[in-house]
């Protein structure tokens, strides 16, 4: 299976066009994660699930998330949208990953 298509998703998706990311906490949190482990050879979750400082702040974007609705144009509000799906996605795959 091919990871790298997930991984683009999860770099690109939004935040490149959403004006409004700056302002969101947890949307910069999300972003250090990506970059941290999202590569073009997949992404890292044995890392990601045994880095307990990265889990935490991955929850606390979930959490955050649950407190936030989207504003702004029709595209901000699709940026929103896609970036909360990935991030609520990846943590519901490392809450299940071994």
């Amino acid at each position: 299976m091919k990871t790298l298509p997930l991984t683009t998703l999860f770099a690109t998706a939004g935040l490149a066009f959403a004006p409004w990311i700056a302002e969101a906490d947890w949307q910069d949190t999300y972003s250090d994660l990506l970059g941290k482990y999202a590569t073009s050879e997949g992404v890292k979750y044995e890392s990601w699930k045994n880095d307990t400082a990265d889990m935490e702040a991955l929850d606390s974007v979930a959490a955050a998330i649950a407190e936030e609705s989207p504003s702004g144009s029709e595209n901000d509000r699709l940026a929103w949208y896609l970036n909360a799906y990935n991030a609520l996605i990846l943590d519901e795959i490392l809450d299940q990953y071994p």
